[in-house]
């Protein structure tokens, strides 16, 4: 999936993750049962992906944001 959006952004498109902090007996069961990974993994997997991370929002008490750059080749 990564790579299918790397390939749709230009050098210095952004791209903005927003997900719920994977924290068990914080969340309701079923949304917790949804998140696939923690916040961490996302940022590795992104990373790895060739992106850059500019900033981690907190965007509210269970949600986060993790804004992503494509740096210039």
């Amino acid at each position: 999936m990564l790579s299918e959006i790397k390939k749709a952004l230009r050098a210095g498109g952004e791209l903005l993750l927003v997900d719920f902090e994977r924290k068990e007996g914080e969340l309701k069961e079923f949304v917790f049962n949804m998140v696939r990974a923690g916040k961490e993994t996302f940022r590795q997997e992104f990373v790895e992906a060739g992106f850059e991370l500019v900033e981690e929002i907190d965007l509210f008490k269970e949600q986060y944001v993790l804004r992503f750059r494509l740096p210039a080749p």
